[in-house]
């Protein structure tokens, strides 16, 4: 009998570099789809160096594969070792080393990582989860993970899996709708791998898509893609119209690699990643390795790309499977499939190779290779075990190849039939179809406004829906009784927790559609909130009558029993769910509860332990076990909950049963380093609503002392509670703050405001309300104000660095410059060496035209700038041009030729490298081109020129700009004028800006190149009007400054194109 498979947790000392502290001041994103809210963001990087750090690692072990996971980042899988080769199927780097990637800052390259529910990096990629060890009584064993990402309450559980003489993990991946409304649907699995120029993907589809653009596949511009050494440029590459589930991918120099599979109808999404083989890439090598291992992602996705996203709906339960196999010595890959692995591989015209890897032991095996309907051979494998890999050579007759391979077992049973894929001998590129901005033109119709409404409104989290209102008035407009618009206002309605309203919209939605059960059950879930029970059931018991709704509108009804005290009814309701759905895990639980409240104790446990067995970390199933006193094992014992004891006990709270509620409430438990405040108040909330109002006023005084930071509320039970909090115990400043946090996650600026403004009435002196006041008030346009709190935040904030970050953005955008210095002063020295501070130093050196001391900034600090990285560029070239200005006025070219040429220098401290094609040294070339030619040195000016007017540039940028002054320069004025008056059409609005310009660049660029195109016409004091109005408006305005320091001298070179040449 095989082994049975080893699962342990492990203390394990790895070097990391400092963990990113929270931000204690919440991200609201100015409502925006930035916003990570309630999460904090995590930008304070280290730059090292790293200490070693005890890390928790669960680990899966068999004889062949090794599998560590670390549960308290994200869950990642941390390695895939093949013990049989002894090496890393994965990426793993020597240390933890962070950089500014995920939505909330803090990434790590390497491992395994999981994206879920929100686009990009998750925001739990490097904090704790729930998590849970198994062990199976056929000898398996498997490592749970998961966790309900907030606000919109959908949750993710993957159970990674190893059996007895398995040479591969399994994933077992499990998503949830919140119960109510519905989430959001977004999951990547993301596989770090260490690259060399002899690795090669293996993917068989189509096309590709590469975001900007789609093109051929696998050759594009005469290119293979399949190898990373034929990848110059950074590049996402999403594959479309996948033919097969499996991929792979193979280093040649290691003779080791992966092989991947998965439904492709359930997880269409087959993607890898590249930084590219230019220069620039290995400076993100040196940023996610101290060894500088080359990083590439291989991604597998319930979607086709990732600028897609589905509803998940309210209760939905989704599942698929994913298998990593190590593979090794194949030298390729062609297949995967009964556990096997197939690589033929061609040598020359005349001789091929069969290499076959078994993934577990088989036996008496038949191997037949063909060419069309020629066979070339049979074989009789009697024994394959994974540490084996069976080589067959061949022999081919003139002009045929090996394309088919067929494996059957002793009884004939076909486990593998592989024909060669044919890829189409296509080469050619597409720009994408795709419109990254939003139409809300009137030329849509009312169906296209819906549904990109909905596309929004469903792909972006709780709050962020400015626009979508924006297109719902349109739309009411045109067709006043909308149902569509109707509801979707009505669910936004009960995301603010605003019930009455939320009925109303949904009331008026029934009105051309009586009996729609999307629209019936959350009206019957808003109705239950709203305590008004008959009407509640009426809502319900019409949507069950639908199959469509019968889940959600049973388990609703049974919810309204509960909170009603008829737990015979819930029982009644939860039955006849599950006469029809047995599996459901919805109805599952809501029987638990039901069978509990009615005093059927021993069939709750019963039905409870079933749940808990397929799926050890929903935190439902925890409150139920705290209740009934089953004990689970999660954690390794040191939790009892998963996820955290607010989200546990909401259900309860709900459904107005206190004593639960307040059960499972008096544990402090949370993932996420949340202010215990949150806790504190849902528990005075029921201590009161339960008449134990002594009680509830020492747990208010317990709230008053707790952490302001952190104290982010997500759910809409939370605004009830608080608004409840607020009106009883009005007097306690906290309730106020945490009031105003979680209305501002709404888009309630006004209530949330009024929240802030009376905690600070209070006496909070505290920084996180000021902030929050302020920032608001800012966002309104009410800078005086937005100022004075600002100026209270920061004398109480200890001088945060968050703070001053923000702070000094905020002062730059009103031109107070020399505050900004002063405020720099305070900081303590080691605050000044961080990277988020050097980053807003710099800018504000420039703001105050302060060039050799932004040089001099720029030179010796560290920045860790991350996927923004070219900004950091950016600022270094506005200084070198900055310093080297006055040099140019006072006639000293040698030096001012000496300060340029630092623009065309990458310190390794910026972490930005030179970018392959367009590495924007445009504006650098064309004043090294200009010294030059004031110094008399015809020649280099020239070649200065032409090195500025021929690089690559995207359109409306300052390199652009620059680009049309060297064509100039060089006498072509026709393509400088063409140049200009592109320029001035972007400019205008009369053509738009290249995709992904406004990632890097402010809209005030576009007018600050419209003035260097008056410049090329001559027109230089037009030039610096138009850049004066920038700054009136914009004081913190990039470039601007610069040019109107420029000396008169050298603005009016640059004015001074040459005329047509005379015939």
């Amino acid at each position: 009998m095989s082994a049975a498979v080893e699962v342990r947790l492990e203390w394990q000392e790895i070097p990391t570099y400092g963990i990113p502290p929270d931000s204690p001041y919440p991200s609201f994103g100015l409502w925006g789809w930035r916003s990570v809210y309630p999460y904090s963001m995590k930008t304070d990087l280290s730059s090292g160096p790293p200490t070693p750090v005890r890390h928790r690692v669960a680990v899966l072990e068999n004889r062949y594969v090794r599998v560590s996971v670390l549960p308290d980042m994200g869950g990642r899988v941390y390695g895939l070792f093949d013990k049989t080769a002894g090496k890393e199927t994965i990426m793993v780097p020597p240390s933890i080393k962070f950089a500014n990637v995920a939505s909330r800052g803090a990434w790590i390259g390497g491992g395994i990582e999981f994206n879920f529910g929100r686009r990009g990096h998750t925001v739990l990629t490097v904090s704790p989860v729930s998590w849970a060890l198994r062990r199976e009584p056929d000898g398996a064993a498997s490592i749970w993970v998961g966790s309900v990402v907030h606000p919109v309450g959908s949750r993710w559980a993957l159970r990674i899996g190893l059996r007895p003489d398995r040479a591969a993990m399994d994933m077992d991946i499990h998503t949830m709708g919140p119960q109510v409304l519905p989430g959001l649907m977004y999951w990547w699995t993301n596989a770090g791998v260490e690259v060399t120029r002899q690795s090669r993907f293996f993917y068989f589809g189509l096309h590709a898509d590469a975001n900007l653009g789609r093109h051929g596949w696998p050759v594009t511009d005469g290119l293979d893609f399949r190898w990373y050494r034929n990848r110059f440029l950074e590049a996402d590459m999403f594959l479309m119209d996948a033919q097969t589930d499996y991929l792979g991918f193979y280093d040649y120099g290691r003779h080791h690699g992966l092989a991947q599979t998965a439904d492709r109808f359930l997880a269409p999404g087959q993607k890898y990643f590249t930084w590219g083989t230019h220069p620039q890439g290995r400076y993100w090598d040196a940023m996610f390795s101290d060894t500088g291992q080359t990083y590439c992602e291989i991604q597998r996705g319930r979607l086709p790309t990732q600028g897609l996203t589905e509803p998940l709906g309210a209760m939905a339960c989704e599942s698929w499977q994913e298998t990593w196999i190590p593979i090794r010595d194949t030298e390729g890959f062609s297949a995967t499939e009964s556990d096997l692995v197939l690589s033929v591989v061609p040598e020359g015209d005349r001789a091929a190779h069969i290499h076959l890897l078994a993934v577990e032991p088989k036996s008496n095996l038949h191997l037949e290779a063909r060419s069309g309907e020629q066979s070339l051979g049979t074989w009789q494998i009697q024994r394959l075990k994974p540490e084996e890999v069976f080589t067959q050579p061949l022999q081919l007759p003139p002009g045929r190849a090996c394309d088919r391979v067929k494996v059957t077992d002793a009884a004939g049973k076909v486990l593998m039939d592989w024909q060669e894929f044919k890829f189409k001998e296509e080469d050619w590129f597409s720009e994408s179809a795709h419109h990254h901005g939003l139409d809300d033109s009137d030329t849509q119709s009312v169906d296209q406004m819906f549904t990109q409404a909905e596309r929004y409104r469903l792909s972006s989290w709780r709050g962020s829906s400015s626009y979508c209102k924006k297109l719902h008035e349109k739309i009411l407009a045109r067709d006043p009784g909308h149902p569509g618009v109707l509801r979707a206002m009505g669910e936004q309605c009960m995301q603010a927790g605003q019930y009455d309203q939320a009925v109303e919209h949904f009331r008026k939605a029934l009105e051309r559609s009586p009996r729609d059960p999307a629209v019936l059950t959350p009206l019957g879930w808003a109705l239950l909130r709203l305590g008004r029970q008959t009407e509640a059931v009426e809502a319900l018991a019409t949507a069950a009558r639908q199959e469509s709704s019968r889940r959600s509108a049973l388990v609703g009804l049974a919810c309204v029993h509960l909170r009603a005290g008829r737990a015979d009814l819930a029982l009644a309701a939860a039955d006849r769910l599950l006469a029809e759905f047995p599996a459901d895990k919805w109805g599952r639980i809501t029987r638990v509860t039901a069978l509990r409240r009615a005093g059927q104790v021993q069939e709750a446990k019963q039905s409870l332990e079933a749940l808990l067995a397929e799926d050890p970390i929903w935190v439902r199933p925890h409150a139920e076990a705290l209740l009934l006193g089953v004990e689970v094992d999660l954690a390794g014992g040191s939790r009892k909950l998963a996820d955290d004891s607010v989200t546990a006990a909401s259900p309860y709270i709900e459904l107005e049963l206190w004593d639960d509620a307040a059960a499972i409430l008096a544990l402090d438990e949370s993932n996420e380093p949340f202010s215990p405040a949150i806790r504190l108040a849902h528990l005075a909330y029921v201590q009161h609503r339960s008449g134990d109002t002594q009680a509830a006023a020492a747990t208010v005084a317990r709230l008053a002392e707790a952490p302001v930071e952190l104290a982010h509320p997500w759910a809409e039970l939370s605004i009830d509670v608080l608004r409840a909090l607020a009106a009883s115990y009005g007097d306690t400043a906290a309730v106020h703050c945490m009031l105003g946090n979680v209305l501002a996650s709404r888009e309630l600026a006004d209530e949330a405001a009024q929240a802030w403004g009376r905690a600070i009435e209070l006496g909070m002196e505290h920084p996180v309300p000021l902030r929050n006041l302020a920032m608001l008030l800012d966002h309104r346009g009410e800078h005086e104000k937005a100022l004075e709190l600002y100026r209270r935040a920061w004398k109480v904030s200890g001088k945060n660095r968050y703070l001053f970050s923000e702070i000094d953005g905020f002062l730059g955008s009103r031109g107070l410059h020399a505050e900004r210095l002063k405020l720099y002063q305070e900081l303590p020295e080691e605050s000044q060496a961080r990277s988020m501070v050097a980053m807003r130093r710099v800018l504000q050196l420039l703001d105050n035209s302060m060039y050799d001391e932004a040089l001099q900034e720029l030179s010796t600090r560290t920045f860790l700038r991350g996927e923004y990285e070219r900004m950091i560029r950016y600022n270094y070239v506005e200084a070198v041009v900055g310093a080297a200005c006055p040099h140019i006025g006072s006639g000293n070219y040698d030096r001012a030729r000496e300060v340029l040429l630092k623009g065309l220098e990458y310190p390794r401290n910026l972490n930005m490298g030179r970018h392959g094609t367009m590495p924007n040294e445009s504006t650098i070339h064309y004043l090294l081109g200009v010294v030059a030619e004031m110094a008399g040195q015809a020649d280099a000016a020239r070649r200065h020129y032409l090195a500025a007017a021929t690089e690559m540039h995207l359109e409306g940028t300052p390199y652009h700009a620059y680009e049309m002054l060297a064509w100039l320069s060089l006498g072509d004025r026709a393509r400088g004028m063409s140049l200009a008056h592109k320029i001035e059409q972007l400019a205008r609005g009369e053509a738009e800006a290249p995709a992904w310009f406004r990632w890097y660049y402010e809209e005030s660029i576009l007018k600050f190149t419209h003035g260097l195109a008056q410049l090329a016409k001559g027109r230089i004091e037009e030039a610096r009007r138009m850049w004066q109005a920038i700054l009136d408006n914009e004081p913190d305005a990039r470039w601007v400054r610069l040019h109107l320091n420029m000396p008169p001298c050298l603005l009016e070179r640059m004015g001074k194109a040459p005329a047509f040449p005379e015939q």
